[in-house]
């Protein structure tokens, strides 16, 4: 990827953040001239907490190269860069240690992922864990490549974990983390629809096979019979 500095802000006393913020934000697809990010996922980016991509914002605002429009997208702020003039060539912002990354080798440099998000795991029409990470590498424009491996994954590890939920009609407190969850959660919801539908039978009944069920309602048959006729 590609980024374009003015050389006014190369020769201004903003902080290295600032500059490497507004880099990255040159990078964004614009509307009319207007974006919008999350400050979270900024931070993931340029690997620093939120509070330092306040700073940097709020830097490049007051310095004019960026402009708060006061309007909002959802929940997020709407900014505008400010043309400055004169720009440096592109130069290429690599955020990333090593640019040649691939599925194999990311979950080799990374073996928790199986574990962390083992609901990839390719059954049931799920997705397998490689398949999400070669799905988020053709999606990935900017920044930090390993950083939005990661966010994707987790992403999509809640989306699929709350539809897996929703599916089982399966209400909890906390959203499940694992399939493990889903499925333990599931069984006892089922014991309790099956404990509630046979509340009225004897425990002892509902453990006889059938064929001696069959012959217990034999019996109780012939000794309600031996009742009525002994209550003529």
């Amino acid at each position: 990827m590609v980024a374009s500095i003015p050389v006014s802000l190369l020769q201004s006393n903003l902080s290295h953040g600032a500059c490497r913020l507004y880099a990255l934000l040159t990078l964004l697809p614009t509307y009319n001239g207007r974006f919008w990010i999350s400050q979270n996922h900024l931070g993931e980016q340029l690997k620093c907490s939120t509070r330092h991509v306040r700073n940097f914002l709020k830097e490049l605002e007051e310095a004019k190269f960026l402009e708060n429009t006061g309007d909002y997208h959802g929940q997020y702020r709407v900014y505008k860069l400010q043309d400055s003039g004169t720009r440096v060539p592109p130069i290429k912002l690599n955020l990333n240690s090593n640019s040649n990354l691939n599925s194999i080798n990311l979950l080799a440099q990374n073996p928790s992922w199986k574990t962390e998000y083992a609901c990839f795991d390719g059954k049931e029409g799920r997705p397998t864990l490689v398949q999400k990470i070669d799905e988020a590498l053709k999606r990935f424009r900017y920044g930090n490549l390993l950083g939005y491996v990661k966010f994707y994954l987790k992403q999509g590890a809640q989306w699929l974990l709350a539809n897996l939920a929703r599916l089982h009609n399966i209400v909890t407190a906390a959203p499940a983390q694992t399939l493990q969850d889903i499925e333990r959660e599931r069984q006892a919801q089922e014991t309790k629809k099956r404990a509630y539908n046979n509340r009225f039978w004897p425990k002892d009944w509902i453990q006889q096979p059938e064929e001696d069920q069959s012959f217990i309602r034999a019996g109780f048959k012939a000794w309600l019979d031996r009742v009525q006729v002994s209550s003529c």
